[in-house]
């Protein structure tokens, strides 16, 4: 009948209209979560990580640059030295109590003060830094590091080793006293030599990586690493399967390696 036939084609109208916002649906949600394309630039210091379909503008694709998956940038970002990280910026996050006005004047440098603390900072160094027989520097282990910020020493206390603190304290004068702030830290700049000299260091070489740099950076407690940007991948992956992902971060670079 006519009336059973015009029900039927509607039904089938409605059906089909439901599935075609139904796939609607489902292609812009997998537009919005289609994966993202990252490149990452060599460059030492200046290495850069922007996104592949140009929303960055304040990236251009010049110099050697390597292309890293979403899942690939969230693994290995927080393995990687931003530009950021340098000059100072990185420190803002221990002073949150300052606006951002205040940290700038306190991160900038009068030269009568920073000549204060600069003396009580070789204070420092006299006592906890000697060289042994070959020519090595070594650390006395109470010694967590330390960095200029502004007018203040910052002096870096190894939360594990008994005695730190107190050592420490009374290695600076007291007419520095007012100069210098004290911070805990998980390592002994000690124990960050040993670790870089006797396993990275090794564990990098057996890999056959390029590396340009490896040196123990005070401010944050760590071991910086620099590779050719096309070991960067392989770095990364020898620190976290070793678990040393709260110990080491990578820089990256071209050209010849300095280091093999």
């Amino acid at each position: 009948p006519k009336g059973a036939r015009s029900k039927k084609v509607w039904v089938i109208g409605s059906v089909a209209a439901v599935l075609l916002v139904a796939a609607g649906i489902l292609a812009v949600k997998l537009f919005k979560t289609a994966p993202k394309t990252y490149y990452l630039y060599a460059g030492g210091a200046q290495a850069q990580v922007a996104l592949a379909d140009g929303s960055d503008p304040s990236y251009e694709k010049v110099g050697e640059y390597i292309e890293l998956t979403e899942s690939e940038y969230k693994k290995y970002s927080p393995l990687i030295v931003l530009p950021e990280e340098y000059f100072g910026q990185r420190l803002r996050n221990d002073y949150p109590q300052m606006s951002d006005e205040e940290f700038k004047t306190f991160a900038t440098p009068s030269s009568q003060k920073q000549d204060r603390s600069g003396s009580a900072g070789q204070y420092l160094m006299e006592a906890v830094c000697s060289f042994d027989s070959t020519g090595r520097m070594v650390y006395r282990e109470e010694y967590g590091g330390c960095y200029l910020i502004g007018d203040r020493l910052v002096v870096l206390i190894p939360r594990e080793v008994p005695g730190a603190e107190s050592y420490l304290k009374q290695l600076i004068p007291a007419e520095y006293a007012d100069v210098v702030d004290y911070k805990t830290v998980d390592k002994s700049v000690k124990d960050l030599t040993v670790f870089r000299d006797d396993v990275f260091f090794p564990a990098l070489q057996g890999a056959g990586l390029r590396m340009y740099m490896l040196s123990v950076n005070e401010w944050t407690n760590q071991l910086y690493v620099a590779v050719h940007i096309q070991d960067f991948k392989a770095c990364c992956e020898l620190i976290l399967q070793n678990k040393w992902e709260n110990l080491v971060r990578v820089e990256v670079g071209v050209g010849e390696p300095q280091l093999d």
